[in-house]
């Protein structure tokens, strides 16, 4: 008796062996791509929001990119921690480390970054705006209207950065516009728009 033989009197199938094989070529495929679907993460998309020319003087953060791409996030928390040395208005060592995780499609390593961060930094409103912006892309809109309205609580008294403050009150408003646009009301989502 055949192999295939054997196989169909196991599973009772009407797919032919070319099927399956074209099938698992597929799925194969998509795996494939769904790796390099992430974006490659530059330095720009780490600190453009705080500093205004995120160029070669951020050679540490460089560093922390390649060592993360390298599997090793203690290295590259290592180096961030020298970038936020040397220029404390960079944003804190775990936000940037939750950015790159989101970036690598790591969402849970990104919560427990953005959960850190929040508690070591209670006064910073982005692990809100950034879990808010989740929120509203997975039509939570019940958390992400709990999250931006956090965020804003929070913007008012923030002392640190003055760029990264502005990038706050933009991302907070139109998050805030979005979720009252989901719930038709136009009046609210027009006035958070009308104040940028």
């Amino acid at each position: 008796m055949l192999h295939s033989q054997r196989l169909r009197r196991l599973v009772p199938c009407s797919f032919t062996t070319r099927q399956i094989v074209v099938a698992l070529l597929a799925i194969g495929l998509s795996c494939a791509l769904a790796r390099h679907a992430h974006a490659q993460i530059t330095t720009k998309m780490l600190i453009g929001d705080a500093v205004s020319d995120p160029g070669t003087q951020y050679a540490d953060i460089d560093e922390a990119i390649k060592r993360f791409s390298n599997r090793d996030p203690l290295g590259a928390q290592q180096f961030l921690e020298a970038a936020l040395r040397k220029n404390p208005n960079l944003p804190p060592v775990d936000l940037l480390l939750a950015k790159m995780y989101i970036l690598s499609g790591d969402s849970a390593s990104a919560l427990a970054s953005l959960e850190k961060s929040a508690a070591e930094n209670p006064t910073d409103p982005e692990p809100y705006l950034i879990l808010g912006d989740q929120a509203i892309s997975a039509g939570q809109t019940i958390q992400a209207e709990a999250l931006y309205e956090k965020a804003l609580a929070l913007i008012d008294g923030f002392k640190g950065n003055e760029k990264r403050k502005r990038s706050f009150v933009i991302r907070a408003r139109t998050g805030r516009s979005l979720v009252a646009e989901r719930r038709k009301a136009w009046t609210t989502a027009t006035a958070d728009l009308n104040t940028l």
